[in-house]
């Protein structure tokens, strides 16, 4: 809780709502600018609030706090506040990150700047990108406060990335194919809906937006890919998303260089893209973590590689798996982690293997009734104990095009 140097009081915005809430919106006055340009009434918006006007020129503004002045707001003005913010924001209210995502090369690098970039602006959000052969799910995040109590600032965010979206593009009409709030309808959800198309869910395993694949080779041909790259080669924003933190991202690279091997996208690209960084950025982070792409992918892939040959593969099927370009260089890295070539590998463990025991007919009954359902990352629409979610305010869940995003998605970057 702040003080303030103005108002009737010295108790500003207390906290209505528990959980974290520790992270801050950066240059809240820009925010205070935008509720003057919707002809918003901020001096009884600052009163009810029991703060003065000096607030808009607090570099900083509490998240939990911010939550608030966002709800009284939407009380003063009326439950079109989340349209009519997003539509009345320009590139100059999101300062740096604004300007970053507008001159990127493609919509793939304006989305990996605006992930990296976010807490200049907003240090409590995050933004997690997850892709498969056809699909990008974009999932807005905002850990340690539950959904009710930041639903509105949610709204606002997937609003702005639409027609962030649109505005690079120059898709005026561009939608989504899916929509979800985690958060249940409010009184705008059929406005909200209108906005985004029909494909829009509430009550959803979390908050984001899906499209096409494709839509991220897209270009804004008015983009100043000068002026991204000087802005890019500016000191990074002192607080990095809590996915991309530095002790996090060997162990993240892992998970993404196992999960390739059955999706065939082990490429640094594809990587860079599931923890939204560029190439360069995914190349520094290891870096500085005392490795490097290749020791981590390396590392992770000869255990892979020590399984499918005690399978029986051939050795250059295995190398193709395991994206190599030919099965020399697998057998060379193979060799270089172990001590022995692959060959040799396959003739120790026929040598050491125990002749199998057939299962019995009940230990074979008992192993088939075991078996899961579906895939892992298939049943996304499921809750950790099995049992259904609830279904969205406009479309339940795994219904075709207009089921809730990530149905189809999977931690897999495909």
């Amino acid at each position: 809780m702040r003080e303030s140097t103005g108002g009737r009081g010295t108790s500003v915005i207390a906290p209505s709502f528990g959980g974290d809430g520790s992270g801050a919106i950066q240059q809240f006055g820009r925010w205070a600018d935008l509720f003057v340009r919707l002809g918003l009434p901020t001096d009884r918006l600052y009163a009810r609030l029991d703060i003065g006007d000096a607030i808009a020129r607090w570099p900083s503004l509490p998240y939990r706090d911010f939550l608030r002045v966002l709800a009284t707001a939407e009380e003063e003005y009326g439950p079109s506040l989340a349209e009519d913010i997003a539509a009345a924001k320009t590139v100059a209210d999101f300062g740096v990150v604004g300007y970053l995502f507008m001159n990127a090369p493609t919509l793939r690098t304006s989305l990996e700047a605006a992930c990296y970039w976010l807490p200049a602006i907003n240090s409590q959000a995050k933004v997690k990108i997850e892709s498969t052969d056809q699909q990008v799910t974009i999932q807005y995040l905002v850990p340690g406060v539950p959904p009710i109590a930041q639903a509105l600032a949610v709204e606002i965010a997937l609003l702005e990335l639409v027609r962030g979206i649109r505005s690079y593009t120059g898709r005026k009409d561009w939608l989504p194919e899916a929509v979800s709030f985690e958060h249940a309808p409010r009184a705008n959800a059929r406005s909200i809906a209108s906005s985004l198309g029909e494909c829009v869910s509430f009550d959803q395993p979390m908050s984001g937006i899906r499209l096409p694949r494709e839509l991220m080779r897209a270009q804004n041909p008015n983009a100043d890919t000068a002026l991204f790259e000087i802005l890019e080669n500016q000191k990074p924003p002192p607080v990095a998303p809590p996915a991309l933190a530095r002790e996090d991202i060997v162990a993240a690279v892992q998970r993404l260089v196992s999960e390739g091997v059955q999706s065939g996208r082990l490429a640094a690209d594809d990587i860079a893209l599931e923890l939204a960084l560029s190439k360069r950025t995914l190349y520094r982070r290891l870096k500085e973590a005392g490795t490097s792409l290749g020791r981590v992918r390396e590392a992770t892939l000869i255990p892979i590689a020590k399984d499918l040959l005690s399978r029986g593969l051939d050795i250059s099927t295995i190398a193709y798996r395991l994206g190599y370009s030919e099965s020399r260089s697998f057998a060379r890295a193979f060799k270089r982690a172990t001590g022995t070539s692959p060959a040799e590998y396959r003739q120790y463990l026929k040598a050491v293997a125990p002749v199998p025991i057939p299962a019995s007919p009940i230990q074979q009954s008992a192993a088939d009734n075991e078996k899961p359902a579906c895939a892992p990352g298939k049943c996304f629409f499921e809750s950790a104990s099995g049992a259904p979610l609830r279904q969205g305010a406009h479309h339940a869940a795994g219904t075709g095009r207009h089921g809730a995003m990530g149905q189809n998605a999977s931690p897999t970057n495909r």
